[in-house]
């Protein structure tokens, strides 16, 4: 495949997304996050293991942005508010 007029194989370009630290994994204390959400979140200090459920993790997210805005704990809050939704959301 060709992008930008370079030729680029498939397996590098998924192995330049990084996609794995995108995906979802369960994590000790039951919730499903990425390894990005979690980097962010340790960059911020914020321990997701304190936490026993999703929606006092994303309070005190929100907490954290009414102080200071971070584009990427930004990201990472708008991310669990639609997680939140869609697995509550009867449909």
């Amino acid at each position: 495949m060709k992008i930008n007029n370079s030729e680029v194989n498939i397996n590098d370009a998924i192995n330049y997304s990084e996609f794995d630290n995108l995906i979802l994994k369960r994590r000790d204390n039951n919730f499903l996050l990425s390894d990005y959400q979690i980097s962010v979140l340790n960059r911020v200090g914020i321990d997701f293991i304190e936490y026993n459920n999703i929606r006092d993790l994303l309070f005190d997210i929100e907490e954290c942005l009414n102080e200071f805005y971070d584009e990427e704990l930004d990201l990472v809050s708008n991310q669990l508010s639609e997680f939140i939704y869609y697995s509550e959301t009867n449909k």
